[in-house]
């Protein structure tokens, strides 16, 4: 998942930015077990009525806000959740997928919904840089190339700065306890 599907992100950014509005958590079982989450809030626009977004959208910059759920099941989770929505789309006025996966699975079962007002922005893109040829490579893809290596000395002369390059997968979780 996306770092930001995880608890501690929604729940900070509910904290921070989520007045005004209320958690509406949709689950999904089979089997009595939990298989899938879609986390959206609802919120009252004045005279646009009451609207479903992903928690997370708006303030804050969260991207790839999605269904939280394991592949194998992600479409018929979607499908169930899209279902379940369109049913109950009198309690809101419009179903808002901002900063939504491109990939998304709800966003796709949505585009067959008979869900009647909802909206699928994609407000920014994501910047994506290859990372294969390793750090060299992508300063040469900047075109602050010779502003960040600046940069980096002036850091380096303070205390307790530290930079490392991750690669190996298995580092990861260690790095970002670290960062």
């Amino acid at each position: 998942c996306a770092p930001f599907l995880a608890w501690e992100w929604m729940s900070a950014w509910n904290r921070a930015f989520g007045s005004g509005g209320r958690p509406v958590i949709l689950k999904a079982h089979r089997d009595g077990r939990l298989i899938g989450l879609l986390p959206l809030r609802s919120f009252r626009r004045d005279l646009l009525g009451t609207h479903l977004a992903f928690i997370g959208a708006g303030a804050g910059g969260a991207d790839y806000l999605d269904i939280i759920v394991r592949p194998g099941d992600r479409m018929e989770v979607a499908a169930t959740m899209i279902q379940y929505l369109s049913d109950d789309s009198r309690k809101f006025d419009l179903l808002r997928l901002d900063n939504v996966s491109t990939d998304s699975s709800i966003a796709a079962q949505l585009r067959t919904s008979r869900i009647p007002r909802y909206s699928e922005l994609p407000a920014y893109v994501c910047p994506q840089i290859d990372l294969s040829g390793g750090w060299k490579d992508v300063l040469g893809q900047s075109r602050r190339s010779s502003n960040f290596r600046r940069r980096l000395k002036q850091l380096d002369t303070l205390s307790g700065f530290e930079f490392r390059s991750v690669t190996s997968p298995d580092a990861l979780c260690a790095a970002f306890e670290r960062f």
